[in-house]
């Protein structure tokens, strides 16, 4: 997956476009990620949301994909949602075995910080960020408006 400091196709194209992508490139044999995003920038007077935005929820969706690839034994993993100039809603939806929040407190401690990572991110853009584990897989959300 693209750790670039700011994805070029996010630069060039927006958030929608950058999130198809992010699914193309982690797809695998094994796992197959979705994307289900709508592109409502193109529609908006607007255009696109702020970069600091885009950049944020786009770090949260990489973050997500990564950990159901790496610890949830997924094979399905969906990015649903829409992206507007006034607000971005996202679902990072995976069928793997659900997060487990005493485990996710302990990697924390151990130095993983993948989560506290999504959840500094999304405080710095003012969004509201909910990750709910069960036995049916892990759900990230994060929604923005201005």
């Amino acid at each position: 997956m693209a750790t670039e400091l700011r994805p070029p196709v996010l630069d060039d194209l927006g958030l929608a476009p950058a999130l198809e992508f992010l699914a193309e490139a982690a797809s695998t044999e094994d796992v197959a990620v979705v994307d289900e995003v709508e592109d409502l920038t193109s529609l908006d007077a607007g255009g696109r949301p702020p970069a600091t935005v885009e950049l944020a929820v786009f770090r949260v969706a990489q973050e997500a994909v990564a950990n159901a690839l790496r610890h949830a034994g997924a094979t399905e993993i969906r990015l649903a949602g829409e992206v507007a100039a006034d607000r971005v809603t996202l679902a990072i939806i995976d069928d793997g075995r659900g997060l487990d929040e005493a485990e996710a407190r302990a990697a924390g401690r151990r130095g993983r910080l993948g989560l506290a990572s999504m959840r500094r991110r999304a405080e710095a853009i003012e969004a509201e960020l909910d990750i709910h584990g069960s036995e049916k897989g892990t759900r990230v959300a994060i929604r923005w408006t201005r």
